[in-house]
């Protein structure tokens, strides 16, 4: 019986080639555009997923009071607190390891070469399962001498020849005194779909956060600029991590240093809070600032998810009305088999064979359609989808259970509809009762028109504001700009100097600028300002940029009021600290934006010109003179000191 069912079916289909063309072409391109979304979808909910341990890993992120009640959530935490943090809950969980990510100098035969090092704790193979290939990581991490490479970076510098053993020259220290390393263990390259990833690890030694006024870095937990570490916690099975959150205020309250109030002028469970994240949520719902690399965006899944039903409805609700308009014209065929002995549920299976077939068909076309296209949707996209999909047990569950789905849903009403036709009607004439309804055809090409409008309007209002974004002026110009990163907060003016000398000397360069971070960088600091005319005791958290004076003539920012940093005006610099490492507390200057300047309390920002605002509090506080109003140029309020 089936193979009769089977045989009728593809005789129809050879019969009416057209109508079959346009069925499957267009239900082809449905499920090609729906399987796309489906890998990506995948893709972006698939990041960090450590086996049986994800559950239980966090990592810990902090949130900074700014003005008004406002918020500023980053994905680090200071690197003293993950010692306070062991104290404290020790029994709640197995492991507990800081990262932290440096750029710095690498030496091999005389190469030299710019690599992103990462420094960790001795538990961080107790955290994260990465597959060591030679050596020993737990070992390694233990020896402040040895370095831990990934398969590729072991691949660039020692080629195929085993790299344990092998040594490399690295720049890790602030005062930029090399050391020699030994390769202690190879591990596998990390997977793509990781928040994080790590080439070059090593063990944090202390002595490689030595500032030259004798500070550690590690020691420090009360400045904005502490926060730099990624902290990550392995809890043990059944830990309250809600209650242990909950617990935070009174932790920070018992555990930060003394002076804190006194520097920041804030109690410390006022100024920032910390809580955890599951290392599953990092990739989708981790904060922006502070990233290890660039994060996705949860609407966009949603977003897709709702676009690929819809364009799976827009298939589906096309493959009814082509079926149903079909079935009328054979409805003499149906009767013919109804007075031959057919019942209903014979004329309904032979329906859903037909729409199963068309239905095969369409996936294979569908499925050549998504091979071919990976490679440019990864490329759009920034997706790392392999072309070996097909053996996933979840894209095969998948995609059986929407084979089953369309295949009842668009099949299923157009065979119950043709199977009702009265045979007299249709021998007698070419009207059949039972036919399809108009009403219900009308109501089913306004939706398929109305979900079409409304894809070619988002897609139109997308492409619009993605042009507009491109084309937006950003205050500062961007071209011909080349951008150097890694010189190092460590070298001297002496040695910048030399390098500006030497690549002005190019003709090419017209001008260089020295800075921590540039326009489109999210690397602010933050610090607390006060107008000392009006309310002193009450401070504005104001997000903060170290430039030279060459800075904003590189990026043709114009200067609205007043001037820029000056190399003749000796208070211009920024202050120096004494031998004991106190600051001098003399006069220097800032620039602020129109936005800080409004923040400040200035209605007008040329008035916040020649003002003197108190920066800081404690041993540490000192004033600054506005020296100059400049436009915002799409960054957040800021003050510019000069370096």
């Amino acid at each position: 019986m089936f193979k009769n069912y089977l045989t009728t079916a593809i005789r129809n289909m050879m019969r009416h080639k057209l109508y079959t063309m346009i069925n499957i072409g267009g239900l082809a391109i449905g499920l090609a555009a729906c399987i796309l979304i489906f890998l990506f979808v995948k893709d972006e909910l698939s990041f960090d997923d450590w086996g049986t341990s994800s559950d239980s890993i966090y990592r810990l992120e902090a949130a900074f009071q700014q003005n008004q009640g406002e918020y500023d959530f980053v994905a680090m935490s200071p690197g003293k607190l993950r010692d306070t943090f062991a104290e404290n809950f020790s029994g709640e969980f197995d492991a507990v390891s800081r990262l932290y990510r440096n750029r710095h100098m690498l030496t091999r035969n005389g190469d030299v070469f710019q690599e992103e090092f990462w420094a960790a704790d001795t538990q961080f193979f107790e955290i994260f399962d990465l597959n060591i290939e030679a050596g020993n990581g737990a070992e390694a991490l233990k020896n402040m001498s040895s370095v831990i490479l990934t398969r590729r970076m072991a691949e660039k510098y020692f080629g195929d020849a085993p790299a344990i053993g092998k040594t490399i020259e690295m720049t890790m220290r602030v005062d930029g005194a090399p050391a020699s390393y030994q390769v202690g263990a190879v591990i596998a390259d990390p997977p793509l779909n990781s928040h994080f990833e790590a080439d070059i690890i090593l063990a944090i030694n202390r002595s490689d956060y030595i500032h030259p006024n004798g500070s550690n870095g590690l020691d420090d937990w009360t400045t904005y600029r502490s926060f730099y570490a990624h902290t990550y916690v392995k809890f043990k099975e059944g830990a309250n991590i809600a209650a242990l959150e909950s617990g935070l205020d009174d932790f920070i309250s018992r555990n930060a240093p003394g002076n804190f109030s006194v520097q920041l002028a804030y109690e410390p469970e006022e100024y920032f809070d910390f809580s955890f994240i599951n290392i599953q949520d990092i990739y989708l719902k981790g904060p922006a600032s502070g990233r290890i690399k660039a994060g996705g965006d949860l609407m966009t899944v949603y977003s897709f998810i709702a676009i690929a039903l819809l364009i799976l409805s827009i298939s589906s609700i096309n493959f009814i009305n082509l079926s149903i308009a079909k079935s009328i014209l054979r409805s003499k065929e149906i009767s013919l088999r109804k007075v031959l002995g057919a019942a209903r549920s014979d004329i309904i299976k032979q329906f859903l064979i037909e729409t199963a077939l068309v239905m095969l068909f369409a996936l294979s076309i569908a499925l050549a359609i998504v091979f071919l296209a990976i490679p440019a949707f990864n490329s759009i996209a920034l997706t790392f989808i392999s072309n070996d999909f097909i053996k996933d047990p979840l894209f095969q569950f998948g995609l059986f259970g929407l084979i089953i789905v369309v295949v009842i849903g668009a099949g299923f009403y157009p065979s119950l509809i043709a199977s009702g036709y009265r045979p007299v009607d249709a021998l007698r004439s070419h009207r059949v009762s039972g036919a399809y309804s108009g009403k219900l055809r009308n109501i089913f090409v306004v939706l398929q028109f109305s979900i079409s409008i409304g894809l070619i309007v988002s897609a139109t209002i997308i492409f619009q504001q993605t042009r507009y974004a491109r084309a937006l002026d950003l205050g500062y110009n961007t071209d011909n700009i080349m951008v150097l990163r890694g010189i190092g907060e460590s070298q001297s003016s002496s040695q910048l100097d030399v390098l500006e000398a030497r690549m002005l000397e190019h003709p090419d360069i017209a001008s260089v600028s020295f800075s921590r971070a540039v326009p489109f960088d999210d690397r602010n600091g933050i610090n607390d300002f006060y107008r000392l005319d009006v309310a002193p005791d009450e401070p504005f958290m104001i997000p903060t940029r170290y430039m030279d004076d060459q800075y904003f003539p590189t990026y043709d920012v114009a200067i609205l009021h007043g001037r820029n940093f000056d190399e003749n005006h000796q208070l211009d610099m920024t202050t120096t600290r004494k031998n004991d490492g106190t600051l001098i507390e003399v006069e220097s200057a800032a620039l602020l934006n129109i936005a800080a300047a409004r923040e400040l309390g200035f209605s007008n920002p040329g008035d916040a010109l020649d003002m003197v605002l108190g920066w800081g509090h404690g041993p540490t506080s000192r004033t600054i003179r506005v020296i100059g109003i400049l436009p915002d140029i799409k960054l957040k309020p800021a003050t510019f000191q000069d370096e």
